[in-house]
Parts: C-alpha cells; structure tokens; sequence
C-alpha cells in the first residue's frame, strides 16, 4: 500500500470514530456506513469475541471478516491493508 492510501484510510472520520470507542456500542452506524461499502473487517486483539456484535448491528448483508491476533502483539496497519486485500479482493 502507497503511503496516500495508508494516510487516506486511517485519517478518515469512520476510522477515527470506530479507534475511539467501543462503549456504548455504535450499532447505529455500523448499520448506517454498512450501506456504503463491500465488508467489513473486525480487526482486534482477541479470538472474534466483537464480530457478533457488529454482524447483529447490521440492516444489510455485508460480508464481515475477522482479523484477530491472541498475546498482545499489536497488528500493524500495513497488516491490516494486507487483509482487506485478502479478505474484499481489493
């Protein structure tokens, strides 16, 4: 991925919003951007415990991807881009 499209898709306001927080959880909008795009990808530090919870929030069929890493090693975002990739076809 080139350095404009890393700066593109972390400097967005979906990208931001959902880095900020979990509590209360924002079905709402999960549901509302869910309309606008190919997937989704629940990119966290666990073994999927979230990916309910974004599937059950959804008012479309979307396909939603889990992307999950166990022992605390933070995924990069170029790991992340890799999985998008991977996982939409991009």
């Amino acid at each position: 991925p080139t350095p404009a499209a890393k700066s593109k898709l972390f400097s967005s306001p979906e990208w931001k919003r959902a880095a900020i927080t979990l509590w209360p959880f924002p079905a709402d909008e999960i549901a509302r951007l869910s309309r606008q795009v190919k997937g989704i990808l629940v990119a966290e530090l666990n073994a999927g415990q979230m990916i309910e919870d974004v599937i059950l929030s959804l008012d479309t069929r979307v396909p939603v991807h889990h992307f999950g890493r166990l022992g605390g090693i933070v995924m990069d975002p170029d790991e992340i881009l890799v999985a998008l990739k991977e996982k939409f076809a991009l």
